[in-house]
């Protein structure tokens, strides 16, 4: 077979040789039809990721089992530029070679928890920085920079024309990576709040108490004035569970697919979230849980 011509069969129907379909035939055409149609009538999401492994990470055990599962998803990779790995300093000029490096992990991800990707090329914050210090990185009271975040807002505004669910970063660790990312969707949940939601971006979320959690999440909510005309109350979020608890399974497939970035902090983050008997959530304003995921509750 060469690499022009058709896989066989693919896109044929079985004819009696005068080009009238057959009985199989036409049920080969039935059965495509039902295909699409269902692909069709599946949810669009669209989970906003920082960085190369956020998205499994936090959301991983939906995508696998969960409502994610049935859903059409795509993951964004925000800041897909990269020299960070727990394996070599993160010098400016190892940027090409880890960018590489993290895009086929990325890749193995996506068939493993079944989502298309698709690539930014902003910078992130080592790279753009050269800062190393987690007290800089995880600082919750570093300034954004402004100009980097309306970029930001206005790239990730052109994602909601195709009628998908946005799935932001809550940016529960202060990575300020994340805080951008977050900052962007809060800006966009002020312009409209439907179809938008805040996932808790893990490992960070294993770490925190859960009256810590609830209030980092409800601060998220947009305040009075910014609700499109809706009647929700301000500062009013809702957590919606979107899986089981998280399985040895899913671990092993994050150890699998991203052995350049599991270190001891995601070892144990994993060991206290199956410990807890840990789901995932996503958080939505009230009135705002899309139609698909109600009925999910908090857990």
């Amino acid at each position: 077979m060469t690499g022009s011509e058709p896989f066989s069969g693919e896109g044929q129907v079985p004819s009696d040789g005068g080009g009238r379909a057959t009985s199989s035939g036409r049920a080969a055409q039935s059965v495509e039809s039902a295909r699409r149609s269902s692909r069709s009538e599946r949810p669009r999401v669209t989970i906003v990721s920082p960085h190369f492994d956020d998205a499994p990470l936090s959301l991983g055990q939906s995508l696998l089992d969960g409502a994610l599962r049935s859903a059409r998803a795509r993951v964004v990779v925000v800041f897909g530029r990269t020299n960070f790995t727990r394996w070599f300093h993160p010098t400016r000029g190892r940027a090409v070679p880890t960018s590489i490096w993290r895009r086929s992990e990325e890749a193995a991800a996506q068939v493993a928890f079944h989502y298309r990707v698709r690539t930014a090329r902003w910078e992130e914050l080592v790279l753009r920085t050269g800062e190393l210090d987690p007290a800089v990185l995880l600082d919750p009271s570093a300034a954004l920079d402004e100009h980097l975040l309306d970029a930001l807002v206005s790239w990730l505004r052109r994602l909601r024309g195709d009628g998908s669910t946005l799935l932001f970063p809550a940016g529960l660790g202060d990575h300020i990576d994340h805080r951008l990312v977050a900052a962007a969707g809060r800006r966009l949940m002020a312009e409209h709040p439907d179809q938008l939601g805040f996932y808790e971006d893990r490992p960070y979320a294993s770490f925190l108490e859960s009256a810590q959690l609830s209030a980092r999440m409800t601060a998220l909510a947009p305040g009075p004035g910014q609700r499109s005309g809706r009647t929700a109350a301000a500062g009013s979020m809702v957590p919606v569970a979107i899986s089981g608890p998280v399985t040895e399974r899913l671990h092993t497939l994050l150890r699998r697919c991203y052995p350049s970035q599991i270190d001891d902090l995601f070892l144990s983050a994993m060991e206290r979230d199956s410990a807890a008997g840990a789901c995932e959530r996503v958080w939505f304003a009230a009135g705002e849980v899309p139609p698909w995921l109600r009925g999910g509750g908090d857990r």
